[in-house]
């Protein structure tokens, strides 16, 4: 009795290390890229799994559940890559499709990618799926083909015109070199370079030599494009300088902090010297222009302050005139109620009359007054 036991409990352990030595196996299977080669190995661990005899033990069991939850991992990921496969290819087939309408120059190159793409894709969750997605994406290889058959055959009838329409081109580029505003002429000639692109070839040797005289039709006028351009740019040069020194003049006149109807004046006159230079490019345009500008803007904004300070100041100075004069007129006739009361009291013929002489003198007086205070209203009123 005692013999067996050593027998069973020596043969449960076999089995328990040989189900642990699988789980092992099982999870080096991350390891292994290949789905196809991952699902030949788990069927073959399945199959090694079920040859191990069975205790019915709960460890046992414990093993089983840890070796089924990485085998059911495994078949999850295939799952899943299947399910990536199918929409993957769905894409591919949208992608054929779109390139059956497009007039991509590299059309050819396009779809021949993507059956390299579609090689790479990997299998969907079944035959069935795959044959499916297999037939559309040919189809619409087959009509992408088609097409592109189609318009070759198109453009074989139209190199026969070829050699016209170039030469066209080539007298148009000529009337082009010749004309005086570059940069509509420089507009037209990339408009004719494109058309010359689009136009067919004519044969090996015809196309060779059109080419070599549209080319030359196109080098005259870039030779006259880089003369004017190498003219504009010293001419920009140069305007660059005159308005920096001007630049530097307006920042001369500020840093003196003086605000002089002289500094104004040539405030003034270097606008308009400003406005006489041309163009030094729009980049350096808008730098120097922002400086002037700033300059400019410093010195008026003091002006500004300066002459509604000067202003202020005035109008000061007009009220107070204006209020000592009201207060001469008050004083004035207080002097004028004083006199005519002496005047009353008077029995003297000639001081009555002396008295009448200076009330006159102090009316006029009055009179002089209110008059500069309308003129000092009128001036404050403007």
């Amino acid at each position: 009795m005692y013999s067996e036991e050593k027998i069973e409990l020596r043969d449960i352990d076999e089995c328990i290390k040989e189900r642990k030595e699988l789980i092992e196996e099982v999870k080096q299977l991350e390891e292994v890229t290949s789905s196809n080669e991952i699902l030949r190995k788990i069927n073959t661990l399945k199959k090694r799994w079920k040859k191990i005899p069975y205790w019915e033990s709960a460890y046992e069991d414990e093993l089983a559940a840890e070796f089924d939850s990485y085998v059911e991992k495994f078949y999850a990921k295939k799952n899943e890559a299947a399910k990536e496969s199918e929409e993957t290819k769905k894409e591919i087939i949208k992608k054929a499709k779109a390139l059956c309408e497009s007039n991509e120059k590299n059309a050819n190159a396009l779809m021949n990618a993507l059956m390299k793409e579609w090689k790479a894709a990997g299998s969907s969750k079944d035959r069935e799926t795959d044959d499916s997605l297999w037939n559309e994406f040919s189809e619409a290889r087959k009509a992408f083909f088609e097409k592109r058959h189609q318009d070759w055959e198109e453009l074989q009838l139209k190199f026969k015109d070829a050699k016209a329409a170039k030469e066209q081109l080539i007298e148009e580029a000529k009337k082009i070199a010749e004309e005086d505003d570059i940069l509509k002429a420089n507009d037209k000639m990339n408009a004719l370079f494109e058309t010359w692109k689009s136009t067919p070839r004519a044969s090996r040797e015809e196309d060779d030599e059109l080419w070599s005289r549209f080319n030359e039709a196109r080098q005259v006028f870039y030779d006259k494009r880089n003369k004017f351009y190498d003219e504009l740019h010293a001419q920009q040069a140069e305007n660059h300088t005159k308005k920096s020194a001007l630049v530097e003049e307006a920042r001369t006149i500020l840093e003196t902090n003086e605000i002089t109807k002289a500094n104004t004046a040539k405030m003034k006159e270097l606008s308009v010297k400003w406005k006489e230079i041309g163009s030094c490019g729009k980049r350096k345009d808008d730098q120097v222009w922002k400086q002037f500008r700033g300059i400019m803007d410093e010195y008026f904004g003091s002006l500004k302050e300066n002459n509604e300070k000067r202003q202020a100041e005035w109008l000061d100075r007009m009220n107070e005139v204006k209020n000592r004069k009201n207060d001469l007129i008050l004083k004035t006739k207080r002097n004028i109620d004083r006199l005519e009361r002496e005047m009353s009291e008077t029995l003297s013929e000639s001081m009555m009359a002396d008295y009448k002489a200076e009330i006159e003198d102090k009316h006029k007086f009055i009179e002089e007054l209110e008059k500069d205070i309308a003129d000092i209203e009128a001036k404050l009123n403007k």
